[in-house]
């Protein structure tokens, strides 16, 4: 009788390893590491759980969990308004969006990990390849845009306030408009069919930049044709698809500040909710500027340096910070890594059992 072993070896027999599990046990290790560069704060939001009212605090993870509940209705909407015959479930979109945010958090990149991943997912529901890179586009732009907004509400809301640095504020709350505005730009500019076609020559003699393309999973032949639209003509002829995916970008953000504002009143500290929003919009524009991972260190310190501004007690205020980050940042990436599990992995690591692929 032939040992197995040795049958499996004969006849060529290798094991088969799977990148995307090694990818997902790295991303816990990452996480792993980051929990432990971060334990002190996690002792600090421990002891101070027992001072904040419970009723508020659950409140204030309520909304957190809602702000990806929105994330999946814009996606609801864009899948309806395109008129893509795919059924996908609502479950599913609310686990790819905490996926993604976890990605984002856990792989700096701009952001170019979490929508690759987002682009992936849907061309894993059987998605056209194309429309699966416009609704991460469109989502993108939504996102840069709600932010662009909201940076003009705070210019104007510190031209009437009396908060100290009033000056520095709106300096840095002029830059952000700046910064939002010219990333919303410069997706327009890169998803231009022009830029589209020239970035497909280009991959095929810089190997970067066709590593990159392939992670898009984008399909050459159809975005050449004369007939197809990039994201840029898409959204000058369909100006309109925006506006409610925009809103849905705003409540998100309010929905952030909601969340800080009901922490600050667990500890029955009363707060204008426009300061709340005014502190958030300057902490979230030197977060995205940074380029630490999920904006760590630069958030926490923007966070108490501009509430602190507003005449809050800079030790609230850490506090505050230290549980906010928690809801908002440490708890979703665990469970962000349990639903990138559950949801197949991510092609940015692995291109096997593509369905999308299967239908060229």
């Amino acid at each position: 009788m032939e040992n197995p072993s040795q049958f499996n070896v004969q006849r060529g027999f290798r094991p088969k390893t799977h990148l995307a599990t090694i990818f997902f046990y790295l991303l816990i290790a990452a996480l792993a590491i980051f929990i432990y560069l971060n334990f002190t704060e996690f002792k600090s939001v421990v002891l101070y759980l027992k001072n904040i009212r419970p009723l508020w605090f659950g409140a204030a993870v309520i909304v957190q969990i809602s702000t990806y509940a929105f994330v999946a209705a814009i996606f609801i909407y864009l899948i309806k308004r395109f008129g893509i015959k795919r059924t996908i479930s609502y479950a599913d979109l609310f686990k790819a969006a905490i996926a993604s945010f976890t990605l984002t958090n856990l792989i700096p990149s701009g952001g170019v990990s979490g929508q690759g991943y987002l682009i992936y997912f849907f061309q894993r529901k059987n998605f056209p390849k194309n429309e699966s890179f416009l609704l991460a586009v469109l989502e993108t732009l939504s996102y840069y845009s709600a932010h662009f907004v909201f940076a003009i509400f705070l210019l104007c809301y510190l031209f009437f306030s009396h908060a100290k640095l009033s000056g520095v504020l709106f300096t840095i709350g002029f830059i952000g408009a700046a910064f939002f505005l010219v990333l919303d730009v410069l997706v327009l500019s890169l998803t231009s069919k022009k830029i589209m076609v020239f970035m497909q020559k280009w991959s095929q003699r810089n190997r970067l930049v066709r590593f990159i393309w392939k992670r898009l999973h984008i399909v050459e032949e159809q975005f050449a044709h004369r007939e197809w639209e990039s994201p840029f003509e898409f959204i000058k002829n369909e100006r309109g698809y925006l506006l409610v995916p925009l809103l849905y970008q705003a409540i998100i953000l309010l929905a952030d500040a909601f969340t800080i504002w009901l922490l600050f009143d667990g500890f029955s500290y009363s707060v204008n909710f426009f300061v709340i929003l005014a502190g958030f919009v300057l902490t979230r524009i030197v977060a995205m500027i940074s380029f630490s991972p999920g904006g760590l260190v630069f958030f926490e310190g923007a966070m108490v340096l501009f509430y602190s501004a507003f005449s809050i007690p800079a030790q609230l205020v850490l506090i505050i910070t230290l549980m906010f980050r928690f809801l908002s940042f440490w708890l979703p990436l665990p469970i962000g890594l349990i639903f990138y599990k559950q949801l197949g992995g991510n092609a940015m690591i692995s291109e096997e059992n593509n369905p999308a692929d299967k239908e060229k």
